[in-house]
């Protein structure tokens, strides 16, 4: 049982720690070929967050409705290299940027529901 929430913790601090990494990227872009032609270690770090969420949620044994949030995160970032032109570059770096933080938020919830459950097993 401790080994599963120290691998859970690993996995959701792995979670956390891509989000930040990803965000980051989206954040820093501003031409639309950081858009168009996203890097590919960018697509490994989203690949792995995927497993991660994945293992995650095995672990956890529980459907959370934050657990869906992340694919919100994930449609921001394939979106605009599908869709986006010079026309509507605007509006997908908006999408970009903001919905990275959909990568983030799960990953928040799952630890401070991890913390709580750690502080309560202790008193």
């Amino acid at each position: 049982m401790k080994f599963k929430n120290l691998i859970l913790a690993f996995a959701i601090s792995g979670r956390l720690f891509l989000s930040f990494l990803l965000c980051s990227y989206f954040w820093k872009s501003n031409d639309l070929a950081h858009l168009q032609q996203i890097p590919i270690y960018i697509l490994m770090l989203a690949a792995i967050y995927i497993g991660l969420q994945l293992l995650t949620r095995k672990l956890s044994q529980v459907q959370n409705w934050w657990d869906w949030v992340y694919y919100f995160g994930l449609l921001s970032i394939m979106l605009p290299n599908l869709l986006a032109n010079r026309s509507n570059q605007n509006i997908f770096h908006f999408i970009s940027d903001y919905g990275t933080i959909c990568l983030i938020i799960p990953a928040i919830i799952d630890g401070w529901n991890l913390i709580l459950k750690f502080l309560k097993g202790n008193k």
